[in-house]
């Protein structure tokens, strides 16, 4: 993604480091400027092959130091899953309500193998 790393603006990185409370470094790059990168690199690369090059882009992503590496990786990750409709928490399948302490929803293939593999922290 050196999208990335052309679009950071060095006066940004103290104001958003800040902001994270000095928690995480940054490249200086603002969310409209970072969408608009990886939109062009969505774009150069095409769609992923399959789930395995989705969660070793991830996971890529998720080992470098700057913060917006991370919200792309989040970003890959929700805008790639597969997605399913799951029944809807109020009821089941039948129309009764869940029992309480029911079995959760299964993840996804994709999430259930970056789980086993490596830990993902909430995408904030």
């Amino acid at each position: 993604m050196s999208g990335l790393a052309d679009a950071a603006v060095a006066a940004d990185v103290g104001p958003m480091s800040a902001y994270m409370r000095h928690q995480f470094p940054f490249l200086g790059v603002k969310a409209p400027a970072r969408k608009a990168a990886v939109r062009t690199a969505f774009a150069a690369a095409g769609p992923p092959i399959d789930e395995v090059e989705v969660v070793l882009a991830v996971d890529m992503l998720w080992a470098l130091p700057e913060r917006e590496y991370r919200y792309v990786g989040c970003l890959l990750a929700g805008r790639f899953a597969p997605r399913r409709r799951l029944p809807s928490p109020t009821t089941s399948a039948g129309g009764s309500p869940p029992a309480r302490g029911g079995t959760p929803a299964t993840p996804s293939p994709v999430f259930a193998r970056a789980r086993s593999s490596v830990a993902i922290p909430n995408c904030a």
